[in-house]
């Protein structure tokens, strides 16, 4: 018998990127790598950046989501007929 569940939990990481952008100006560089340009490829992990935010998990723990409103924990299904 199997009593272990799937949970779904809110976690955020930093990276560090650098890009090349064409531009006339820094500013107007600075402007395109913002607005207009896709999310480098290659970025690197910044050490330690790691953590499970506590807001969402402390609202789901005590059963409210984002917006104050109830909710139920948020659950993966194992596909187990077990799963309740």
């Amino acid at each position: 018998m199997n009593d272990k569940k799937f949970f779904t939990v809110a976690c955020s990481w930093e990276v560090y990127a650098t890009m090349d952008i064409e531009a006339e100006s820094l500013e107007e560089a600075v402007d395109i790598a913002r607005f207009d340009s896709p999310l480098p490829n290659e970025p690197s992990y910044i050490e330690d950046s790691f953590k499970i935010e506590p807001l969402e998990l402390k609202l789901n723990l005590y059963g409210f989501d984002q917006t104050g409103r109830p909710c139920s924990f948020t659950r993966r299904s194992t596909g187990d007929s077990n799963d309740d």
